[in-house]
């Protein structure tokens, strides 16, 4: 589940359908029995927020958007 865009499987989260309790079950045991995927799940999950939600980049994009709105 989830926006493809912002959830990308094993990459920065572990999806599971929605309404399916075998699934999550899978993914939570998953998480619990490997260190190395939490790691990786969060660093990644930080780095991404860090870099793409960030005040910065997105003020520019609103301004850049305003800006372009204004043009003839």
């Amino acid at each position: 589940g989830g926006q493809p865009e912002l959830a990308r499987h094993g990459i920065n989260c572990l999806a599971a359908a929605a309404a399916g309790p075998d699934l999550y079950a899978t993914r939570i045991a998953e998480l619990a029995s490997s260190p190395e995927l939490r790691a990786n799940i969060a660093a990644t999950g930080l780095d991404e927020v860090r870099t793409r939600f960030d005040i910065g980049p997105i003020s520019r994009q609103i301004e850049d958007f305003l800006i372009a709105s204004l043009a003839p």
